[in-house]
């Protein structure tokens, strides 16, 4: 596959996109077009565990956009066979509709079944679906909380680079024994009772690498001098007030260094200044 032309691997990151002019599809309503361009999945019932990508076939963003993707979804199931699992996402800027659910770019089921979607063919020579691409697809679960950790990025738009400290997270580390939603339902729980206290905490879901974390505060480049190797005193305040990394709500605890005398106890892993992404 060409990853430029068939993959949007962060959709749901895109600026927000006007009514694409691009393909036209039989029976598709007015407003509504085959992409011809990247498009901005919306919120919607989750995708299945681990199958967070789908297949967009037509964009839709004039004012209405989710009754018009729904008439073209229905529309598109009832003409190809190939389509009548379509599905629409949509947000308050737009909406999508899609097809197909995968775990990612490299699902080995993604480029055979690009294929039988770009091939189809009402007349036998015109393709309305040549140009779909897979993307990632967004869910209710991706919509930002109060104290989703975006927030604070958004709150300095222009300070780069902008830290946190990380004192918590959650996760299954692939061994399935606890679903994604209580992943994110115990690090909202956390971070709500740090809120309740008036920590300013704040937390991030990553449902691709399955995990969520919380962290603590929010610091410019003055947190940290590569120089001295010393955070600055409001982060080793935080430091202070959380000393060790919680993993699942326990302390973690890490084996001594190797060529240790025997018998040296475990140590509690430091919570981490890390980066918030831009």
């Amino acid at each position: 596959m060409n990853p430029g032309d068939e993959v949007d691997g962060n959709a749901s990151e895109q600026r927000r996109n006007k009514a694409v002019q691009g393909v036209g599809v039989p029976g598709l309503p007015a407003g509504t077009s085959a992409p011809a361009g990247k498009a901005r999945p919306g919120a919607a019932p989750d995708a299945p565990a681990g199958q967070r990508w789908g297949v967009v076939l037509a964009t839709v963003s004039d004012e209405g956009h989710e009754k018009v993707a729904a008439v073209a979804r229905d529309r598109f199931a009832a003409t190809y066979p190939d389509l009548k699992d379509a599905y629409v996402r949509s947000t308050e800027r737009g909406s999508v509709v899609m097809v197909g659910h995968f775990s990612g770019p490299a699902d080995p089921a993604v480029k055979p079944f690009l294929e039988r979607i770009k091939a189809i063919s009402p007349d036998g020579k015109v393709q309305p679906f040549a140009r779909v691409y897979l993307s990632r697809v967004q869910t209710s679960s991706d919509a930002v909380g109060p104290y989703d950790l975006t927030r604070a990025r958004r709150k300095f738009p222009n300070t780069h680079p902008l830290f946190t400290v990380q004192v918590a997270m959650w996760s299954d580390f692939d061994s399935n024994t606890i679903t994604m939603d209580e992943v994110r339902n115990k690090a909202d729980a956390y971070c709500k009772g740090l809120r309740a206290r008036g920590v300013e905490a704040y937390v991030k879901h990553d449902e691709d690498k399955r995990l969520s974390i919380v962290t603590v505060g929010v610091f410019d480049s003055t947190a940290y001098d590569p120089r001295s190797t010393l955070f600055s005193p409001a982060v080793e305040k935080v430091f202070k007030q959380f000393p060790t990394m919680l993993v699942n709500g326990d302390e973690l605890l890490q084996p001594p260094q190797k060529g240790t005398p025997a018998g040296t106890p475990l140590s509690k892993q430091q919570c981490a200044l890390i980066e918030i992404p831009p």
